[in-house]
């Protein structure tokens, strides 16, 4: 059985990223939970930045002499649809 969004009716899409399963709007985006998978998702982010190397540097703009680590937010790299 298809689900619907509850804002503008559009399929909705089960999706699985790190372990944690959402509900995603086909037609707008948006994304739902079901009981507990907010708690699973605060968990693997508490698990993400636990283990996190720095993937990534890059000039420092104000000290060129200086490098400066980036990377992507966690919530960023979960919710990368695309």
């Amino acid at each position: 059985p298809t689900i619907e969004c509850p804002k503008c009716f559009s399929a909705m899409r089960r999706v699985e990223r790190s372990g944690v399963v959402v509900d995603r709007c086909t037609g707008c985006g948006g994304l739902f939970f079901d009981r507990g998978e907010l708690e699973r998702l605060l968990q693997a982010e508490s698990d993400y930045h636990a283990a996190a190397e720095p993937s990534e540097t890059t000039l420092d703009d104000e000290d060129p002499g200086q490098k400066r680590t980036t990377r992507r937010g966690f919530l960023e790299e979960l919710l990368d649809f695309g």
